[in-house]
């Protein structure tokens, strides 16, 4: 029998590792998988202005008529699609990577109050969505004057 050395940090590594894997699988599902499924998420950053609230959306790719914003209550949706380009050259084409998703996607996000509809402004251009949410007006802050 050999004796081998105890070696911890080599321990913490691989269990690191293990819990790792198990908290991303369920929630980030390998490329591939989501790459077949047809679906995919796009990138958005969301932020507060004083008078709004602005969600920018990446679509590269993506004709604005593909392009649809829901409102219902609270909850803002984005769905569309982005559709398989056929300028590869046909049914003979072999791909040796494939990163660029396409298919349906959607996104939905709830807003902190509820908000008119028919104020929110949208615009799209270089493959980025532009959307500026207006704040009801009894909920924008305001300084109290005191006499």
């Amino acid at each position: 029998m050999e004796l081998m050395r105890l070696a911890p940090t080599n321990e913490l590594r691989r269990f690191n590792r293990l819990l790792t894997h198990f908290f991303d699988e369920p929630f980030f599902p390998p490329e591939r998988e989501v790459a077949e499924s047809g679906t995919w998420a796009p990138r958005v950053d969301i932020y507060d202005t004083k008078d709004a609230f602005m969600i920018k959306a990446e679509l590269p790719g993506v004709d604005k008529n593909d392009i649809k914003v829901d409102v219902d209550g609270r909850l803002l949706t984005l769905r569309g699609e982005r559709k398989t380009e056929t300028e590869t050259g046909g049914q003979d084409t072999s791909y040796y990577r494939r990163e660029m998703f396409q298919g349906v996607f959607e996104r939905t996000f709830t807003l902190p109050e509820a908000v008119d509809p028919a104020t929110i402004k949208a615009e799209y251009k270089d493959g980025v969505l532009h959307l500026e949410v207006p704040k009801p007006e009894e909920r924008k802050p305001r300084q109290i004057e005191i006499h």
